[in-house]
């Protein structure tokens, strides 16, 4: 096998090991849609899109569902969830020019449901968005920016890692205050 094949199923093997950790705690915790109150965050929020270049990853309820579950939310005001709510956020700036190889995708979708009620994810193309990507000086794609009280905490820049895998960004996550249960 060459070198490069390695590299490739050694990466793979690790991200489904990462994977089936992550997995073992998922599962969305509250049911946010259908309780009286929404977080703040909600009024920045627009309805359930899957094809918006910016969208939050919130568990809710459905109608016609009985547990709650992960949904892509549009996000109609960026800068009122990360300056004006009280919520932690971790901004996933991606690329829809390449495939998601690695399933990178996958894995904020299981840290979003693990860290429901704890962590708001949002997925923002970085290339539809270039002004957005272009204020947070990203480096390279994929990137995690953890955000709390308006202020950027801490950057995850894959760039800085041989390999990397989601349970990395999970180690990130906690290293800088995020309590997993």
């Amino acid at each position: 096998m060459t070198n490069t094949m390695s590299k490739v199923v050694k990466r793979v093997f690790a991200l489904a090991l990462s994977m089936c950790m992550l997995m073992s705690f998922s599962g969305c915790k509250q049911e946010t849609a259908s309780q009286n109150t929404q977080p703040q965050y909600y009024d920045y929020l627009g309805n359930i899109a899957y094809d918006s270049s910016i969208s939050a990853l919130v568990c809710e309820t459905i109608e016609g569902e009985e547990e709650a579950g992960l949904v892509y939310r549009a996000v109609n005001d960026l800068n009122g969830i990360v300056s004006l709510t009280d919520a932690t956020v971790c901004l996933y700036f991606y690329t829809s020019l390449e495939t998601d190889t690695y399933g990178v995708n996958a894995g904020v979708e299981d840290l979003a449901e693990q860290l429901d009620g704890k962590v708001l994810f949002v997925a923002i193309d970085a290339v539809a968005n270039r002004d957005i990507s272009t204020s947070y000086e990203l480096e390279a794609l994929p990137e995690f920016v953890l955000i709390r009280n308006g202020a950027r905490v801490s950057t995850f820049e894959g760039m800085n890692y041989s390999s990397w895998t989601m349970m990395d960004v999970a180690l990130w996550l906690e290293d800088n205050g995020v309590v997993f249960e």
